[in-house]
């Protein structure tokens, strides 16, 4: 088992860090072997005393030997014409492998009724000893005629097909198809808020702008079930995040977090490397500068031993391995990277003790990541055919991230008190607001003209009245020295009593004016405390300044006047 992720290294290097791990890893292993061995766990009988294992296509089972001549015997050849056959589709090919069985299994029970009377082999062990005889078809083939369930050689890689802006109304989208495989990946831009900033398992800090979602829906290999996230989903979600951090550009470069959501349409082996390749196309078909772009492939081995000693005798690699190739090989390497070098590398070791001994060989590793080297970059041009570059500018439904700054002296009015004035920018502007404790403003705009508004308040707030220069201000609240207003929401000022009208008035409250008026004033000067002084005067007409006057005077009157009494026919 191998799961690491690198920074574009090459494949000597890889391999020289590999080598370097296992020594260390060693120790470890050698750890839980001491407390397996303290613990004094029993382990299974071994040889002709196991008659079932959990997996009945594994190998790790006593399997007779006279059997399985019977049944190749029977069907070898049979099987052999159809892994052979390249017409076949991953349906068609099963259809048939299942077709067979059916045949060699009744043949069987026919032939030789002593299976079952003396032997013991009833229909579920005649089905591990079918699966047996496919491995060892499979393998023989591969070794030694350097054939493929397919067709193909055992360095070729199968047809591909890339198509990018596949959903134009998403952010970024691509179809990635390699023989029977397709993924459809789609990808948004959101935020920097929503980077992840703490790993929940290990309470790690993070500053992590990409969220990869593997969906692997039961449709896509012909089933009907429910889509629940399992641990399989989960780890092909993580390889392929591994393989594209990377390449993803700085945060001051590119200020957003994004999400990347790669659904498999259609399944026939190596998907989570699909979704490496699908993720990065819908990633630049965003507008996202990657570094570089990212491709992965799968690399298979087919390997025949010495059953005695375990000692391996000849081995063939087979880059993008299928389905059927990785369900019955003995490896699956997955090897994702740039041309640069490699950025994430998983193993699945499918060997048993029938096999090798000791493992995958290390020459084995090396020679297999030099192949899906040369493999990833031929990937690597079909993918430049259909997309060169990123798209130049950010797509009209994609939001608009920018920071600004806010002079210190005026983020309090920026703010307001509690967060009411960005909450209300927030509500009136439709973009995403968030104030650092450095002073910057991070937007995420829906729209260009979202984001004007959101820069046209900055401006107001941060620069003072005019000298002279008249506004039309809301009333924000009366007060029993004056009235506070807002002009655009923006910039607040006051207006004392003595400026709203010109006459004497003692509460600004008998002059009628309410919550939600505008009013125009006018910036005559600068008080002695520096405060700017907003005046109401200059637009009081002289026929306007006696109505006022006229209609102070009867509210002051009717303010002074005594109630009456209760039930009082005084008038």
């Amino acid at each position: 088992m191998i799961d690491a992720e690198a920074n574009c290294l090459t494949e000597k290097t890889f391999y020289k860090a590999l080598k370097h791990a296992r020594a260390h890893i060693q120790d470890l292993i050698d750890a839980q072997l001491r407390i397996a061995d303290e613990a004094k766990r029993a382990k299974e009988p071994e040889g002709e005393e196991v008659h079932a294992v959990a997996d009945k296509t594994s190998p790790q089972f006593y399997i007779n030997p006279q059997v399985v001549e019977w049944a190749r015997t029977l069907g070898q050849a049979e099987l052999e014409g159809i892994y052979l056959q390249s017409g076949h589709t991953k349906a068609s090919r099963n259809a048939a492998v299942r077709a067979w069985r059916h045949r060699v299994m009744d043949q069987l029970q026919n032939d030789h009724p002593e299976l079952q009377d003396n032997l013991g082999y009833d229909k579920e062990r005649l089905e591990e000893v079918l699966s047996k005889l496919q491995r060892d078809t499979m393998h023989l083939l591969a070794i030694h005629r350097n054939s493929r369930v397919d067709g193909r050689n055992p360095s070729q890689v199968r047809p591909l097909m890339a198509d990018t802006d596949y959903l134009p109304g998403v952010h970024g989208s691509a179809v990635f198809e390699r023989g029977e495989t397709q993924v459809l990946c789609t990808a948004t831009l959101g935020p920097k808020r929503l980077r992840r900033k703490k790993d929940r398992t290990t309470g790690e800090e993070l500053d992590e702008p990409l969220l990869l979602q593997y969906e692997f829906p039961p449709f896509c290999k012909g089933e009907v079930g429910q889509m629940l996230l399992n641990r399989r989903e989960s780890g092909h979600s993580m390889l392929a995040r591994k393989a594209l951090l990377p390449v993803l550009p700085s945060i001051e470069d590119f200020p957003y977090s994004l999400r990347v959501v790669s659904t498999v349409t259609e399944s026939s082996g190596s998907s989570s490397m699909a979704t490496v390749c699908g993720a990065s196309l819908a990633l630049r078909d965003a507008g996202v500068p990657l570094k570089e772009p990212v491709a992965g492939v799968t690399c298979g081995l087919m390997s025949s031993s010495d059953p005695a000693t375990g000692k391996l005798l000849d081995y063939q690699l087979l880059v993008d391995i299928t389905g059927m190739e990785d369900a019955l090989g003995d490896m699956d390497l997955k090897v994702a990277g740039s041309r640069g070098g490699i950025t994430a590398c998983q193993l699945d070791v499918k060997l048993s003790p029938s096999t090798i001994s000791s493992g995958v060989p290390f020459k084995i590793i090396k020679k297999a990541l030099e192949k899906a080297n040369g493999a990833r970059n031929y990937v690597l041009d079909i993918m430049g055919l259909e997309q060169d570059a990123p798209r130049p500018h950010l797509k009209p439904s994609a939001p608009i991230n920018v920071n600004e700054p806010i002079p210190l002296e005026f983020l309090h009015a920026a703010i307001g008190p509690s967060g009411t004035r960005i909450e209300a920018l927030q509500r009136r502007s439709g973009c995403d607001l968030v104030v650092t404790a450095e002073g910057i403003l991070e937007i995420s705009a829906p729209s260009s003209a979202a984001l004007e508004e959101v820069r046209e308040h900055l401006r107001l707030v941060c620069s003072d009245w005019t000298i002279e220069k008249e506004y039309d201000v809301e009333i924000m609240r009366v007060t029993d020295m004056g009235v506070v207003v807002m002009y655009k929401h923006a910039r607040e000022g006051y207006v004392t009593t003595n400026h709203l009208t010109n006459a004497y008035t003692a509460n600004p409250r008998l002059l009628g004016l309410q919550v939600g008026d505008v009013i125009r004033v006018r910036c005559i000067g600068q008080d002695a405390g520096g405060r700017y002084v907003l005046s109401r005067k200059p637009f009081l007409a002289i026929n306007q300044r006696a109505e006022w006057d006229k209609d102070y005077t009867s509210r002051r009157r009717a303010s002074e006047r005594k109630p009456l009494p209760p039930n009082s026919t005084e008038w």
